[in-house]
């Protein structure tokens, strides 16, 4: 039963990504999601479908069972009028009824102007970046060590629990990225070398203003990348979802998460999932244009505030970003991020098979008939051959090892998950804005017109 239900989900998800503005998938995708327990992946959805249709009751009433807040309370009968004035305390009308309210109208404040964003001072140079060093000075933290604890300040709100946002000493690098060498490069060039390099820096007037944005098909390891840049750095990794901003006070949440990134600097904050929340506000429901005004104001935030953080995001529809966040200073880098190439594929084979029984895979042969696959649907073809040869081993009473016949067999059921997304990325590309902001993706579709 629980098969048949995950098989629905990855159905229901694969038109979800080829019909991504259709409200009634989502929240029907979302309420699987619920019903199974994962309040988590089923929050983006429902964001995303607020945004589409912000009157919607179902996706009010969703959004209330996955936050944990209460239900709406049940209409009741009309009074006769009294007062043309709202009681006292009342929630504006604006907010919907059972959502997280973060504050009267009255706090809602104006887009913040384009303002320096992440720009270092000239002094700053590599030793901000030294990775048993804090970028402010002090005492080297050890890897593995606990973390300084933080400190209140008056006036401001407490920063988040460490086990609320917990921050990573992150090891991997870039070296760990098995292929996608354009990607590296890109990274290398835009984002990394500058910091590396403080004279070459200044000879080409490199600023280290503004943060990254990595965009693609889902499951094509952003957030493996995002890890590796952090490791590169020799900064600490701080992973937040969408799900761990959006409750009773989600704009807090991002001032307190900022603060906290500032303590442990450097420190890469990487917000998964951003078209949930930072979606356009013109679309979006009124109780989250707050929450993006907030973001938008830490990401102008001075020079001296900012200094060792840097943000990245990832999304798999950069289309529907708020262009307010965009712009120069904030993240105002775009990385396309790939499915994995046939090098990268392949490794993936290895890595998956490192502790099963197999015999005579041939990885670099499998990597050949998984174009188009992501890394999440190579680790599934891995999972469906390694079924197979269990469920055999399990009939004969004998460890039977995986064999390519196994994944033979998983090929032929498999299809490339990439597929719909493709498509909606090639309409993009064809009709929509002709900036130059996607080049990176326009060039990879035309080297890749076989893709269904």
């Amino acid at each position: 039963m629980e098969s048949s239900r995950e098989q629905l989900i990855a159905s229901i998800t694969a038109v979800v990504e080829r019909s991504p503005a259709d409200p009634v998938l989502r929240l029907h995708l979302a309420e699987l999601l619920l019903d199974g327990g994962d309040g988590a992946a089923a929050i983006p959805h429902i964001a995303t479908a607020l945004q589409q249709d912000p009157a919607s009751e179902k996706a009010k009433e969703l959004m209330s069972k996955a936050l944990g807040t209460p239900a709406a309370p049940a209409p009741q009968p009309a009074q006769p009028a009294q007062s043309a004035q709202p009681p006292q305390g009342a929630a504006p009308e604006s907010a919907p009824p059972g959502m997280p309210q973060d504050g009267p109208p009255a706090d809602y404040r104006p887009e913040p102007a384009g303002g320096n964003g992440f720009g270092f001072s000239e002094g700053g140079g590599t030793a901000t970046l030294t990775p048993e060093e804090g970028a402010r000075g002090g005492d080297a933290t050890p890897p593995g060590a606990a973390l300084p604890p933080l400190t209140g300040d008056p006036g401001l709100p407490d920063p988040l629990a460490d086990d609320d946002f917990p921050t990573e000493r992150e090891n991997t690098t870039l070296a760990d990225v098995a292929g996608m060498e354009k990607v590296k490069e890109r990274i290398n060039a835009a984002f990394l070398m500058p910091m590396r390099n403080e004279e070459l820096r200044k000879a080409f007037s490199k600023s280290l203003r503004g943060g990254l944005l990595l965009y693609g098909p889902p499951g094509c390891g952003k957030t493996y990348i995002a890890r590796a840049i952090a490791g590169e750095m020799g900064a600490r990794f701080l992973y937040v979802s969408v799900a761990d901003i959006l409750d009773g006070k989600s704009s807090r949440n991002v001032q307190a998460l900022f603060r906290q990134a500032r303590q442990y600097s450097p420190c890469v904050v990487f917000m998964d999932e951003l078209d949930a929340m930072g979606g356009r506000r013109g679309n979006m429901a009124a109780w989250l244009r707050p929450v993006v005004t907030q973001l938008l104001t830490e990401l102008d935030s001075v020079e001296e505030d900012n200094e060792g953080v840097f943000f990245l995001a990832a999304t798999n529809h950069p289309w529907d970003i708020d262009s307010a966040l965009k712009r120069p200073g904030r993240l105002d880098r775009m990385l396309f991020v790939p499915p994995p190439d046939e090098k990268a594929r392949a490794a993936i084979v290895g890595m998956e098979l490192k502790d099963r029984p197999s015999a005579g895979i041939d990885a670099a042969k499998i990597a050949k008939h998984t174009d188009g696959f992501s890394g999440a649907d190579i680790t599934y073809l891995v999972e469906s051959a390694a079924e197979r040869a269990l469920l055999e081993s399990a009939r004969t009473g004998a460890v039977r090892p995986i064999g390519m016949d196994d994944f033979r067999a998983a090929l032929g059921e498999l299809r490339p998950s990439t597929g719909p997304w493709m498509e909606t990325a090639r309409n993009m590309v064809e009709f929509g804005s002709a900036d130059g902001a996607y080049d990176e993706l326009a060039d990879f579709i035309r080297r890749h017109r076989s893709w269904r």
